[in-house]
């Protein structure tokens, strides 16, 4: 009889096991010429990590401003009311990402970090697998850096329970028409109600929350796309290239075009 050539492996128990934490990095930019930058009242379910290589910009937090020099890093955590300001030309780098992990009561302010200590060693050129990797890296290195007096007590004033719910159903939904009475009966509550809470809540009406989603999109397009600005009209919504210039200068200041001409994020 032939002898076997085989022997068990006995694997460790499956509980265990420790599943790995559900990180998504939906943006990054590395090394980005700016030349205006003007982001008002940006609320966003996502992290964001903003560092810059040069001075020139100005983050605005509802009672603190951050001027952006090489030496900082900053971790926003999601639903944190934001304002960007150029000062002068510089170059930026960021990532916006989604995590599973619970940081509750995580305060709704900007942390800052030593960016000489923590900024990954990549730039445009290094390969996808490696740049991945490092941002991942930096990621993970970042949120495992927060510290207990990052945390509020459990009486933090936190953004109410039945607007983020709204806000995270109308951010996996930015092309949508919604009408109030829809939100409202989603939050499970009544309109006027609804309007009040939201409004205190995001510092935005429905309506005008729904238009800052698609002017971020919008200048997303302009960034990371040629697409025509009568495409970009197209694919967000806008009944044409007119009355999405008109739309977008009324909240940002400038035009599409100008914003493109200028290499504007």
């Amino acid at each position: 009889m032939a002898e076997k050539k085989y022997h068990i492996v006995n694997f460790p128990n499956p509980s265990r096991i420790l599943p790995p934490p559900e990180v998504t990095i939906v943006r990054y930019g590395i090394d980005y010429q700016v030349k205006f930058w003007n982001s008002i009242r940006c609320l966003t379910r996502f992290w964001r990590i903003y560092w810059n290589d040069t001075p020139g910009a100005i983050l605005e937090f509802t009672d603190r401003t951050i001027v952006m020099s090489p030496g900082t890093m900053i971790l926003i955590p999601p639903y944190t009311l934001s304002t960007a300001h150029t000062v002068m030309p510089f170059t930026h780098n960021f990532v916006e990402f989604t995590c599973n992990l619970s940081f509750a009561p995580l305060k709704p302010e900007p942390l800052l970090f030593d960016a000489v200590k923590f900024a990954p060693k990549i730039d445009m050129h290094t390969p996808a697998d490696r740049k991945n990797l490092a941002l991942h890296v930096l990621v993970g290195t970042l949120l495992l850096s927060i510290q207990e007096e990052n945390l509020g007590s459990g009486n933090i004033l936190q953004i109410d329970e039945r607007i983020k719910k709204v806000l995270e159903y109308m951010d996996k939904h930015p092309m949508k028409n919604y009408s109030v009475t829809e939100l409202s009966k989603y939050a499970n509550l009544s309109e006027p109600r609804f309007m009040h809470l939201f409004k205190q809540e995001t510092g935005y009406t429905p309506r005008n929350y729904w238009i800052h989603q698609r002017i971020e999109i919008v200048g997303k397009f302009l960034w990371d796309t040629d697409l025509s600005i009568s495409e970009i009209a197209a694919r967000t919504g806008f009944v044409d290239r007119s009355h999405l210039s008109r739309v977008f200068k009324k909240h940002t200041g400038h035009t599409p075009a100008q914003v493109r001409k200028k290499m504007c994020f």
